[in-house]
């Protein structure tokens, strides 16, 4: 059982961590320094300590004080970005030269050269996840009455150890800047508890457009219910299966676990309706029920290349948008991010959707 607060059994996940750290710093070990003689292989070492205390802190962020878990994960999981760029370097030197003589798999330039590019593009990919982030206009079809409409979407922000009540102001002031109707927000808000975390998100309360948001599944991680019932002191409604009418529009919000309402609510009012869906996927369900635009998120659009590959075969859609039968699905990057801090191939965005009436 996992102590109180703890979403995962803390052995199992912990043994797998330590034999993941022991696999991948074994093979670098001999990749790197062992087979070429350069010198570094303690850094390995420390390394090899990182991946497991970064699994710890995982599994015990929601119960943890954020003053400690706060440094913990920014330099456990920087170190993972890292990890990830070294094994990607020594993997595709390694398939390049696999029929190469031994002297030349295992020189010590192509270990040089792993090391510095795998630095070099954490730095690189640090600077892209930590920018400011931008706000994307996407032009949709619309009927005359709702012409000029402007919806903002956030999604993964993933405030918790690692993003906090500074990045959460920013980004209230970005969107206020774009002068939104309505704003959006589809899922992973938070990594962690209201306990820890409703003063990190304390800025929200400064949106000057209604707010609307539906459960992702890192808030089913964090206590859905409990989250149900904090939000709303932020003034922000909380949607989970039900369609509400705004203005001339209805806004269908569909919970990333599915309730006894689902059904009920996809049924069509001949309405214009545009869905929140935390994961793209739940468009084959929307569709054919007369929602004309599906947001959503979850996939940060691969976040580190090349993962863009594993999202777009797990959900099918990475990002940008997508026509699937009668609907028009929109998936975001991402506001935020998770785990390393770090983004290649994928940019932080705020999606502004401008409704326009159709010809």
């Amino acid at each position: 059982m996992a102590p109180e607060g703890v979403t995962a059994p803390v052995v199992p996940w912990l043994l797998a961590a330590l034999a993941v750290a022991a696999l991948t710093h074994g093979y670098l070990w001999r990749r790197l320094f062992h087979d070429t003689r350069m010198r570094g292989a303690f850094g390995l070492v420390v390394g090899a300590v990182l991946l497991p205390t970064g699994m710890l802190c995982l599994l015990y962020m929601r119960v943890l004080p954020l003053a400690w878990s706060r440094p913990a994960m920014w330099v456990c999981f920087t170190y993972v970005g890292l990890l990830f760029f070294l094994l990607l370097g020594s993997g595709m030197i390694d398939l390049v030269t696999a029929f190469a003589p031994r002297s030349v798999r295992r020189s010590r330039v192509q270990a040089t050269l792993v090391v510095s590019g795998a630095v070099a593009l954490s730095l690189v990919s640090m600077r892209i996840a930590l920018a400011p982030v931008q706000v994307h206009e996407v032009i949709v079809t619309a009927p005359a009455a709702l012409d000029g409409y402007r919806v903002v979407q956030l999604g993964d922000l993933h405030v918790g150890a690692m993003r906090g009540r500074t990045f959460v102001a920013e980004i209230v002031a970005t969107v206020n800047a774009a002068r939104p109707d309505l704003v959006v927000i589809t899922g992973d808000l938070v990594d962690g508890t209201p306990e820890q975390l409703l003063g990190e998100l304390a800025p929200l309360r400064d949106l000057t457009a209604p707010v609307y948001f539906v459960l992702g599944n890192h808030e089913h991680l964090s206590g859905a219910d409990a989250w149900r019932r904090a939000l709303p002191t932020l003034g922000i409604h909380v949607l989970s299966d039900e369609r509400v009418p705004i203005g001339t529009l209805d806004l269908l919000g569909l919970d990333d676990e599915r309730t006894p309402a689902r059904q009920a609510a996809l049924a069509s009012r001949g309405r214009y309706t545009i869905a929140l869906a935390h994961e793209p996927r739940d468009v084959r369900e929307v569709q054919g029920h007369g929602i004309a635009v599906q947001l959503s998120g979850h996939t940060h659009g691969g976040q580190l290349f090349p993962l863009h590959v594993l999202e777009r075969w797990n959900q099918g859609y990475l990002a940008g948008s997508y026509r699937v039968g009668d609907t028009l699905l929109l998936v975001s990057e991402g506001t935020g991010f998770w785990g390393p801090p770090m983004r290649l191939g994928s940019h932080p965005a705020i999606e502004l959707l401008v409704l326009r009436k159709g010809r």
